[in-house]
């Protein structure tokens, strides 16, 4: 197998879905590593500080580009919320017997037991499943459902209060206190303010 240069390789590649920087000791290769549509380009020998600068320009780029992402999904929950209100559709989840049928609507709330799920109703019934929080989540995409912490993933019509303290928790119906991770309050706080604004 013939051995291939940085710019060789990304052409052998049919999806780029990471970001790049190029390192090579020839700064006339610069132009074509942008061409190559690379975040970034180090000349050799690497100063440690250039790339600590290209590390942290990156990772406050990609800090932002969450935060929009965040913003276009508090668009997308409240648009399903006023014009639907609790969503009807049902999911499959797997039991002994094979599977059984819940209705989207009627999940309050998920929390991770490690590689099982608990699914807390409305009816305060529970449902433990053979799936991980993770999974249950991506079956839940298409639902607007939130996740406010690691262990948690929540139905937002179900919420009642939302305690900013440090991260702070969140209170569902009927009366169940939930934390929510630092990293999750700034979308809560913004889901909280835009309701109040549309109210």
């Amino acid at each position: 197998m013939p051995i291939l240069n940085g710019f060789e390789l990304l052409e052998q590649l049919t999806q780029i879905n990471f970001d790049v920087v190029f390192t090579t000791a020839h700064s006339e290769y610069a132009v074509k590593a942008f061409r190559n549509k690379a975040y970034n380009f180090l000349l050799k020998p690497v100063d440690i500080d250039d790339l600590e600068q290209i590390l942290s320009d990156w990772k406050q780029q990609n800090e932002t580009q969450n935060k929009l992402l965040d913003a276009e999904a508090v668009h997308k929950l409240l648009t399903t919320i006023k014009t639907e209100g609790l969503l009807k559709n049902k999911i499959a989840i797997p039991v002994a017997e094979g599977f059984e049928f819940l209705e989207v609507a009627d999940i309050v709330y998920c929390q991770s037991e490690n590689n099982y799920t608990r699914i807390v109703l409305a009816n305060q019934k529970e449902k433990l499943i053979s799936k991980t929080l993770k999974e249950v989540e991506q079956t839940l995409n298409n639902y607007l459902f939130m996740r406010i912490h690691q262990s948690y993933l929540i139905n937002p019509n179900y919420l009642k209060k939302y305690h900013k303290n440090d991260g702070g928790y969140v209170v569902m119906e009927p009366d169940k206190q939930l934390p929510v991770s630092k990293s999750k309050k700034e979308l809560l706080v913004k889901l909280f303010e835009v309701i109040s604004r549309n109210q």
